[in-house]
């Protein structure tokens, strides 16, 4: 309405006729989605109940989100950098063991050599004996 109320004023800015546009609209619509994820992303992340696992998974929310739109080949960059400066092993053992994240990770186990079972076992074991007691006893066995 805008456009059909006031373009034919000689004063009318050519940049407006964008408006106009069903590209406009379309890209505007993307964009409102993808800030609508960080914004949910964002509350649940300040939520006391949150888990490791709920970090990767919205980790992953948002990479996948940019990483469907090619135009946004410098957020997908910021991403891995932040995913890459974290301590992936812990991250993907914490949505291995989170009971309600299972679906999430048996979509991804054996897809990359982080995530194959052996591995998590690995990373079990490190982890256990890092922070807890060097005596692993049958842990191996319970994480398979």
């Amino acid at each position: 309405m805008f456009i059909l109320r006031w373009s034919s004023h000689a004063d009318f800015p050519d940049d407006l006729y964008a408006l106009s546009s069903d590209t406009f609209w379309k890209e505007c619509e993307d964009v409102e989605a993808l800030i609508k994820l960080l914004t949910v992303a964002s509350f649940h992340l300040q939520r006391d109940q949150n888990t490791m696992g709920d970090i990767v998974k919205n980790y992953g929310a948002i990479f996948l989100a940019f990483y469907n739109h090619p135009e946004n080949a410098l957020l997908v960059q910021c991403i891995e950098n932040c995913w890459h400066d974290c301590e992936q092993p812990l991250f993907i053992l914490a949505l291995f063991l989170h009971p309600r994240h299972r679906s999430t990770f048996k979509k991804i186990v054996d897809e990359t050599p982080l995530t194959s079972l052996g591995q998590l076992c690995k990373f079990a074991i490190f982890y256990y004996t890092r922070f807890i007691n060097e005596d692993i006893g049958q842990l191996r066995d319970e994480v398979l």
